[in-house]
């Protein structure tokens, strides 16, 4: 049994990047933790708080940094937020976000690196930044995965609690990326890379045995 964590910038980050995966962390029995960032309203607080639980969260944590404005604070206040939670849960593993073209995950996976430095009083073993499609894919750096998970037992699963709790984010037609019928075209896409029928990817920074 291992302790994982996954920092959400906003409601929606965590079950599109690391959902399915988290159903399988949820099925192996670890103890998952969730923090959310993002403070969009309760309605949104709410929304994450529910669908994180159905996803086997036995606690979340959730901040009050203003949407689309992460940039505006100082990264040292974001850093503080999150190894608050680090130090707390002292995870073996944690799903951050990777960069890409929206300023606040990208101040977030900044934030997480400076948390991440060697002088760090903890550090996991074990770090991975999962991709969001809407600011990522296809455009940007580029995302370039080395680790794959396997969730094709899950991927129907992933759809349903994105329908059900995360209802002011999965009203969206099936061509949006943001759509229902996205995570199971990324999720195929990704499958087909690591040979897999269904799969999440992720770009690895820390991987100790």
């Amino acid at each position: 049994m291992s302790k994982v964590l996954v920092i959400s910038p906003h409601s929606d980050d965590e079950l599109f990047g690391v959902g399915g995966t988290l159903l399988r962390h949820k099925k192996n029995k670890d103890k998952i933790f969730g923090l959310l960032l993002c403070d969009r309203g309760k309605k949104y607080v709410e929304e994450y708080k529910q669908g994180m639980r159905r996803m086997g969260a036995q606690k979340v944590f959730w901040e009050h940094y203003l949407d689309c404005k992460f940039e505006t604070y100082p990264v040292k206040d974001l850093a503080d937020s999150i190894m608050r939670v680090i130090d707390e849960i002292r995870p073996d593993r944690i799903y951050v976000p990777a960069v890409s073209i929206h300023q606040d995950h990208k101040a977030v996976n900044d934030a997480c690196l400076i948390c991440f430095r060697p002088t760090s009083p903890f550090i996991p073993k074990e770090i991975l930044e999962y991709e969001n499609a809407t600011y990522e894919f296809g455009i940007g750096r580029g995302f370039n995965p080395r680790y794959f998970v396997d969730i094709s037992e899950f991927v129907k699963e992933k759809q349903r609690i994105y329908d059900k709790y995360y209802s002011s984010h999965s009203n969206k037609p099936d061509e949006h990326l943001l759509s229902t019928k996205n995570i199971e075209f990324l999720a195929k896409y990704r499958g087909m890379q690591s040979r897999t029928a269904y799969a999440e990817a992720f770009q690895i920074l820390r991987m100790v045995e």
